[in-house]
């Protein structure tokens, strides 16, 4: 790990945005700061709309706020490679299409970790959240680029 990733891994856990382990539930987000750490108030793009999520505008910012803290190159959440998010969109997009079942979206892996089940990190989308909604939605639409 860089020296500037360990900084950034340091400022996010004292921030108290951090791995999911230290903090079960919604992660902390200052109002002013929704826009720019994906929180529900910071969603963009179309989620209520006729086009529904995409991956690039609605989803992947999502999954880098709350997911990417311990499932990044080196995060304690990398260990097993299965799910490691690298903020280049269409790589990411390719990795979660293999945790995501179109058909059923409630028996994807992303949305069973993501709300708790057999997580080590707990609740990162808790079911009752409109974060948890848009990502549902996004992967029953298809799970659109």
């Amino acid at each position: 790990m860089t020296s500037e990733r360990a900084l950034l891994t340091a400022c996010l856990l004292a921030a108290g945005i951090g791995c999911a382990p230290l903090e079960r539930g919604e992660p902390r987000v200052e109002p002013d700061a929704g826009a720019v750490m994906g929180g529900d108030a910071g969603m963009t793009g179309d989620a209520g709309g006729a086009g529904g999520p995409s991956f690039a505008s609605d989803v992947h910012p999502l999954l880098l706020m709350r997911c990417g803290p311990c499932h990044r190159e080196g995060g304690p959440g990398a260990a097993s490679k299965r799910y490691v998010l690298t903020e280049d969109a269409e790589n990411d997009r390719q990795t979660v299409l293999k945790l995501v079942n179109t058909a059923d979206p409630d028996k994807s892996w992303l949305l069973r970790k993501a709300r708790g089940d057999m997580h080590t990190g707990g609740k990162v989308l808790p079911i009752d959240s409109a974060n948890y909604a848009s990502v549902r939605a996004w992967i029953a639409a298809g799970a659109p680029p």
